[in-house]
C-alpha cells in the first residue's frame, strides 16, 4: 500500500479540483502500518487514518499487554519476507 498509494497521490495531485484539498491515507491492520508509513515518507500525505494497526503500528512494542514483534513474526510469516 505504501508505494501504491504514493502512485495515487502522483495522479490525484494533477486533477485541478484537488490541488487545494489535504490528502490522506488509511488502512487497517497490516495496512494501517503502511499507512503509516506512506504519511511519514510522503510529504504530499496531509493526514493518516490507521485503524488497529497493532505491533510496529501505533501500539507498543514492549511490555506484557501487547502483541510483540516476535509474536507478529511467529503468527504471520507470510507477511515478511523470509529475509
Amino acid at each position: 500500500m505504501g508505494l501504491g498509494a504514493s502512485r495515487v497521490l502522483d495522479y490525484l495531485v494533477t486533477e485541478p479540483i484537488l490541488r487545494e484539498v489535504p490528502l490522506a491515507v488509511v488502512g487497517h491492520s497490516r495496512d494501517g502500518k503502511t499507512a503509516f508509513w506512506c504519511g511519514a515518507q510522503d510529504g504530499r500525505v496531509a493526514f493518516v487514518v490507521s485503524n488497529d494497526s497493532g505491533t510496529t503500528g501505533a501500539a507498543l512494542a514492549r511490555g506484557n499487554t501487547v502483541e510483540r514483534i516476535k509474536d507478529i513474526n511467529t503468527r504471520f510469516p507470510h507477511w515478511f519476507a523470509r529475509n
